[in-house]
């Protein structure tokens, strides 16, 4: 769809169609009895201490039941999305060269007729197209059952969101209880082609909350709204090299941690010291010292003549934790001079590709076991512990033996 085609469209849009949020629901007020002076008086230090008591959590959380259906960009085909992993190239939306008005997602919960789902999003635009009339979409928006949503950068001003990552946040509600929430990363990797850039869509977390004892759970929105934004803190600062290596031209599947730092001390050609600069979820806090230990020459290099003044953001699988401190692999650096700009770094072709705990030579490996990785890679930790084996290269290359496929050992802390 070009751009002028859009902006006709949208130039209709009507205000009748445009969800208000939903009006905040006041709680009843509690009747008090009234009581002798002394009754009173104790009755109003039992309900004080009641007050002033911090609740324990005892939620009951459940995999996701909400559906959401993808669509490929030049056919009918369609798949429903799982968590954590990636869709297909084709499966991708295009303002320059798609027919339809944006990355299409379908949503519903067949077992759940009666849900309504809360959608909230702050980079583009949410559409619906219905007969014939596409309507942007204010957020947070309430749609039912079965609606397909189109997100789109472009936002009704007609001004176009440039940036790489956007968020969708879903809310489930049945009645008045929240059932469940989603919440789906929109992204691209090629926005230096804009205006022809594509997007993608990945879905991040999808949960439910069962009833317990045939009972909805108490769940707040306030719960629910902090839970999906710690989904989006940590995705933020979870960064897939292919994100990095498309600057320097350099290729990587695996799912890489990311964290600012300035450099202590240079150990020696492969190990130095660095301070953290900033947080890295559940691991690294600003000010911990760690040991970083590397084997590629691009972040040696750029190490023989760093200033202290300078500071770099490492990339890298996993936190180790000894007697030492910190440690971390570094498998690639960025550095930046005391004004932040970005120091140019040495054009060097990836040939390594992670699994677990390993860096692997591509060469060593078959095209099927590299494409297995790919998807292995892409899923979440909780989904690859349930990985029961693996190629047999892969296998041997880990020296864990010889065989066919065979069963992986899940990954030690």
């Amino acid at each position: 769809m070009r751009k002028e085609d859009f902006a006709e469209v949208l130039g209709d849009i009507n205000e009748k169609h445009i969800v208000e949020a939903r009006a905040d629901r006041k709680a009843k007020k509690p009747i008090w009895l009234k009581w002798s002076a002394m009754a009173a008086c104790l009755c109003v230090a039992l309900i004080f201490g009641l007050l002033i008591k911090i609740p324990t959590s005892n939620k009951t959380i459940d995999p996701g039941f909400l559906v959401i259906t993808a669509y490929a960009a030049s056919s009918d085909e369609e798949m429903i999305m799982q968590e954590g992993i990636e869709l297909p190239l084709n499966y991708n939306w295009s303002m320059a060269i798609s027919s339809r008005p944006g990355l299409p997602l379908k949503l519903s919960a067949d077992e759940y007729s009666n849900v309504t789902f809360e959608v909230s999003f702050e980079e583009g635009t949410l559409l619906l197209w219905e007969d014939n009339t596409i309507v942007a979409m204010n957020s947070p928006l309430e749609i039912g059952n079965d609606t397909t949503i189109y997100w789109t950068n472009v936002y009704p001003t007609f001004e176009e969101y440039m940036g790489a990552t956007a968020y969708i946040n879903i809310v489930i509600r049945e009645e008045e209880n929240i059932v469940g929430y989603a919440v789906v990363k929109i992204y691209t990797n090629d926005l230096e082609n804009a205006p022809t850039q594509s997007y993608y869509a990945k879905l991040l977390k999808s949960v439910s909350f069962p009833k317990v004892n045939g009972k909805y759970q108490r769940i707040t929105s306030e719960y629910v709204q902090s839970e999906m934004k710690r989904i989006v803190d940590n995705n933020d600062n979870a960064t897939e090299i292919v994100s990095f290596g498309s600057e320097h031209g350099q290729s990587q599947s695996a799912r890489l941690l990311s964290v600012d730092v300035k450099v202590t001390e240079v150990v020696n050609d492969t190990t130095f010291k660095v301070e953290a600069l900033a947080d890295c979820p559940d691991k690294i806090t600003t000010g911990n010292t760690i040991s970083v230990t590397t084997d590629f020459e691009s972040v040696a290099d750029i190490l023989e003549n760093y200033q202290e003044s300078n500071h770099f953001k490492i990339y890298f699988p996993t936190v180790g934790k000894t007697d030492a401190g910190l440690s971390v692999t570094c498998f690639d650096a960025v550095q930046y001079d005391a004004d932040g700009e970005c120091l140019e770094l040495p054009d060097i072709e990836r040939d390594t590709v992670q699994f677990q705990d390993k860096a692997l030579n591509k060469s060593d490996l078959s095209a099927e076991t590299l494409e297995w990785l790919e998807r292995y890679n892409a899923l979440s930790p909780e989904e690859q512990l349930a990985i029961s084996s693996i190629p047999s290269d892969l296998y041997e290359l880990c020296g864990y033996g010889e065989g066919e496929n065979t069963e992986v050992s899940a990954p030690t802390e």
